[in-house]
Formats: C-alpha cells, sequence, structure tokens
C-alpha cells in the first residue's frame, strides 16, 4: 500500500502534458481571474482546481492541478520560451499579461491579501485600448494595475527598442557575410586569373624549347652535311 502513491505519481510524471503557447496565455488570464496566490489559507487548492478545470473546458487536454501551478511558476520565473520563432504580437502579448500578473503579485505580496481589488482583465484590455488611441491625461488617482504608469510605457518602449536593436544586428550580420562572401569572390577570381596566367606562361615556354630544339636540330643537320662535303672534296 505505501508503494502505490508513489507509483501513481511516477505514472503522472511520464504522463505529464506539455502546455502550447495558446494553454499558456489562457492559464495567465485564469490565474489572474482567480489569483490562487490572493486566496484565504486552505482554499488555494480549490483556486488551482477551478483553474484546472475551466482550462481543459476550453482545451482537449487534460491537465491536473499541479501541473497548472507548477507551469505557472516556471512562466513566472522563466517567461515565455517559445520553441520557433515567435512574432511581434505574441512578444508583445505574453510579455504584457506576464507584467500585468507580476504587477498584481507584487502589490499583493507589499499590501496583503484580500486588501486589494482586482480588475477584470476585461477591464484592463479596454483600459489598454484606450490608451492606445487617446494620450493619458492628468492622474486622478486611480488606475487598473498601472497600465497607464510610465514603467509599462517604458516597458514597451524598451522592447520596441530590443526589437530594432535585434533586427539592426540581423542586418549588419546579414551585410557582414556579404562582404565576406564578395571578398571570397574577389579572392577566388583573382586565384583563376592567377592559375590562368602560369598555364599560358608554362604553354609558351613549352613551345620556346620545342622551336629551340628544332633549330638545334637543324644547325647540327646543317654541320654535318659540310663535315661530309668536306671530306669528300
Amino acid at each position: 500500500m505505501a508503494t502505490a502513491p508513489m507509483k501513481e505519481s511516477s505514472e503522472e510524471g511520464k504522463k505529464r502534458i506539455k502546455f502550447s503557447y495558446e494553454e499558456d496565455m489562457e492559464l495567465l488570464r485564469l490565474v489572474y481571474k482567480h489569483e490562487p496566490y490572493n486566496a484565504a489559507h486552505g482554499s488555494v487548492s480549490e483556486k488551482w482546481e477551478q483553474i484546472r478545470s475551466e482550462l481543459c473546458s476550453n482545451h482537449e487536454k487534460q491537465f491536473t492541478a499541479r501541473a497548472c501551478k507548477d507551469r505557472f511558476g516556471i512562466l513566472m520565473q522563466s517567461g515565455f520560451r517559445f520553441k520557433e520563432v515567435p512574432t511581434t504580437q505574441m512578444i508583445e502579448e505574453s510579455s504584457r499579461l506576464m507584467h500585468i500578473i507580476r504587477h498584481r503579485v507584487d502589490e499583493v505580496k507589499f499590501k496583503g491579501k484580500g486588501k486589494l481589488e482586482r480588475p477584470s482583465m476585461e477591464v484592463v484590455v479596454n483600459h489598454e485600448a484606450v490608451e492606445e488611441t487617446n494620450p493619458p491625461a492628468h492622474n486622478t488617482g486611480s488606475s487598473e494595475i498601472g497600465l497607464a504608469s510610465p514603467d509599462i510605457n517604458m516597458f514597451f518602449r524598451l522592447l520596441e527598442g530590443q526589437l530594432r536593436l535585434n533586427a539592426q544586428m540581423l542586418d549588419d550580420a546579414k551585410e557582414e557575410r556579404q562582404l565576406k562572401r564578395q571578398k571570397l569572390e574577389f579572392e577566388q577570381r583573382r586565384f583563376e586569373q592567377e592559375m590562368s596566367f602560369r598555364i599560358q606562361e608554362a604553354e609558351r615556354r613549352d613551345r620556346r624549347d620545342a622551336e629551340e630544339r628544332v633549330q638545334r636540330r637543324e644547325e647540327f643537320r646543317l654541320l654535318m652535311e659540310l663535315v661530309k662535303e668536306s671530306l669528300t672534296k
């Protein structure tokens, strides 16, 4: 009987399901919705079970509450690690959502559980859309997770700058490869020209040597004829 839980845990580890980008995003939205990190002692497991239930109902995979909790911890610690090259929209959406949740978790840690009301995700998204189309007004003392604060604006400016820097680095690397390729082509052409010149020189030298041998043979033949004529006289 004592070995049954260990065997079950081992089988669960072998059957562990990986989260896709869409499932990670949905998990973060559900965590923001239910706030297990803000739950009272004794109800944290219930919060994670609610998250698991809603996540499984929206996707065809069967996650466990422990898997959802562990995955959230990995995302909070390491962020998103894309298997393929992400689009700009994926980077912006995931970074924005991670910033919102981290900001909320910090608020809960700083001010205590249950002492802060959490705006709905719809309010957060709508507030952000308004901020993108309208300039921020003077501070009225109320804000949804600080999305209109200079910090989040600075974050996205830094992100945009990093993307531009990465693009510039790619362009520079491409230009460097092109210069190396041009240099290699130039060296190849110079080598071919030098080899062609050497081949032509060798052919001219061979023709000159052949002509000299023919001329020497002819001179020797004439000399022998003169000797024969002198002997017969």
